[in-house]
């Protein structure tokens, strides 16, 4: 996907703050199913094959939780089955534990792209006139993970010619070597965080009554205001929503969702909202592709 992650900072930021609070606050079995798919479709779209391997990861957790919230927490009212130990356990409690499970990945999922939409220089150009601290602090957040994945790769492959090796050996052998890399790797990126700092503090970042800059020029056109407006809309949509009851729902001790018009509304702006940086992305590569054909 090349088509959002061209889009100004100010509405990129502002789509992935929508979609990440809503997912996170409003657990409407509606808005988390369109959450979920749409998340990991954007996903799928971005990364291909390594998201659907952080998906498979990340189902065998969110499948334990519900299971441990079903056997322990017998609150509902329908039983399907009864415990050894007497519990019940309801339908209830199995519906809000698979919404907590999809509301869970698709957080996860949701940042995931937001790492891949916004980037470094996004994020730097967005605060680094009114807070450079901050936005050096989450562009290395953001860079981290990826940085210290590539960086213990590396430290596998080069201890390996040094007889540390975590795929040979007893068990108490590789759990030594896997200690190893790990240590070396976290001093490898202690070392270049400490180069980092005195790089920035040479280049300004600290200093007093200083205009900072941006390496990335962004121009705020009509696309990114439509975005901006979309987003801003479905949520004022969503909250205004919760707060008339139109989007009401409960779990305990009875599962009810509601259902009418004025729930559907909501509902279908968020899939709107959700599905945009797919639509943007296909809307433009047919355009290059015309472009191209003409």
């Amino acid at each position: 996907m090349t088509g959002f992650r061209k889009y100004h900072p100010l509405a990129s930021a502002a789509y992935i703050l929508s979609v990440t609070m809503i997912t996170a606050f409003v657990w409407h079995p509606y808005i988390t199913i369109a959450s979920l798919i749409f998340a990991a479709a954007t996903a799928i779209e971005l990364k291909g094959i390594r998201a659907v391997r952080i998906m498979a990861a990340l189902l065998p957790f969110c499948l334990l939780s519900c299971g441990i919230n079903l056997l322990f927490n017998n609150a509902g009212s329908t039983v399907l089955f009864y415990l050894p130990t007497g519990n019940a356990a309801t339908l209830e409690t199995l519906i809000y534990s698979l919404c907590a499970a999809a509301a869970v990945i698709s957080m996860v999922m949701w940042f995931y792209c937001a790492n891949e939409l916004m980037g470094c220089d996004k994020t730097v150009y967005l605060l680094g006139r009114i807070a450079p601290g901050l936005g050096l602090l989450i562009s290395m957040i953001m860079r981290f993970i990826p940085l210290m994945a590539r960086r213990i790769k590396l430290t596998v492959y080069a201890q390996r010619f040094t007889g540390c090796d975590i795929r040979s050996g007893g068990l108490v052998s590789r759990i030594k070597n896997a200690f190893r890399i790990l240590s070396t790797a976290i001093a490898a990126a202690a070392e270049g965080a400490a180069q980092s700092a005195v790089s920035m503090k040479a280049r300004g970042y600290g200093a007093k009554n200083v205009c900072r800059s941006s390496y990335t020029i962004y121009r705020f056109a009509l696309k990114e205001w439509i975005v901006l407006a979309i987003a801003t809309a479905v949520t004022a949509a969503v909250i205004l929503g919760c707060c008339t009851g139109s989007l009401a729902y409960g779990f305990y001790p009875n599962f009810y969702v509601s259902t009418n018009a004025y729930a559907l509304l909501p509902t279908a702006l968020w899939a709107v909202l959700c599905m945009t940086p797919i639509t943007i992305d296909i809307y433009e590569s047919r355009r290059i592709k015309h472009a191209d054909a003409v």
